[in-house]
């Protein structure tokens, strides 16, 4: 099992999996078994400690089991009566999309509040994540050896901490790398050498303190594409090179920003 730190949300999956199928034998893991941890991880049991979750939480957890079985089959040499049984379940449906974007005074004041933060990071690691649409977890694995100024790339070259584990190079902009060059240098080698929570509870005190109610750093993201996405001179392929999303149906919601910017060019 992968609990590589930083790994928060993984090692929290992984948990609820083996809470619920510990006692199991792989052989008994089948689709009835796993049709039943579905539904009672959005309906627990009466007398259980645990919450209901929502329908994207129970498709991540059902991924990672997923993948554990793959990985048990394909690299252990184990043999599965039936096959991965995952496949065999219906999942939740997928959740509407977040569409979530500040106004220009909203942004203001959150770049306001994170240069008046106490973590020293949270500022540069703001600027550089919209300027690159890069997944915080990707962001944070970053090191200066990874970052080509001449060629004004970030190289995400390690599978392990990327979450398609499929590398790529992310362009920088001149604000990206401004965002980063002022920056000192840590002795650990990373660009920013904050821990996932210590940067999200920063995050969420800044926007608290501007003022700004259900926005979350994934947010950050989407506001990334969907700038990009209106300058109106970047094809789809090129966003998925950016953002590194391995199918263009992701891509899909920003293809009427790009239409828009287009419109408002013919006059």
């Amino acid at each position: 099992r992968k609990r590589e730190d930083g790994k928060e949300a993984w090692r929290f999956q992984l948990s609820r999996i083996e809470d619920f199928f510990g006692d199991y034998s792989l052989a008994a893991v089948d689709q009835r078994l796993i049709a039943r941890y579905r539904d009672e991880r959005q309906k627990p049991p009466n007398g259980s400690k645990l919450k209901a979750v929502g329908d994207s939480t129970v498709r991540k957890e059902l991924y990672m089991l997923s993948k554990l079985l793959n990985f048990a089959e394909t690299e252990c040499g184990i043999s599965l009566p039936r096959g991965n049984s995952v496949s065999k379940v219906r999942k939740p449906r997928e959740g509407k999309s977040r569409d979530r974007r500040l106004s220009s005074r909203e942004w203001a004041a959150l770049e306001c509040e994170c240069r008046k933060s106490r973590n020293p990071w949270l500022a540069s690691a703001v600027g550089f994540a919209v300027e690159t649409a890069m997944r915080q977890g990707e962001m944070l694995s970053l090191r200066w050896e990874d970052i080509d100024q001449k060629r004004r790339l970030a190289l995400l070259l390690d599978p392990e901490k990327i979450k398609t584990e499929e590398p790529r190079a992310v362009p920088l902009s001149s604000r990206a790398l401004a965002a980063i060059e002022s920056l000192p240098r840590s002795t650990c080698g990373r660009i920013f050498p904050v821990e996932r929570l210590t940067l999200y509870h920063a995050f969420c005190a800044a926007c608290k303190r501007a003022g700004i109610a259900d926005y979350t750093w994934h947010d950050l993201r989407h506001e990334s594409l969907s700038r990009l996405a209106e300058r109106g001179d970047l094809s789809v392929l090129e966003l998925a090179a950016v953002s590194g999303h391995k199918t263009l149906q992701m891509l899909k919601r920003y293809t009427h920003l790009q239409a828009e910017k287009l419109a408002d060019k013919l006059g």
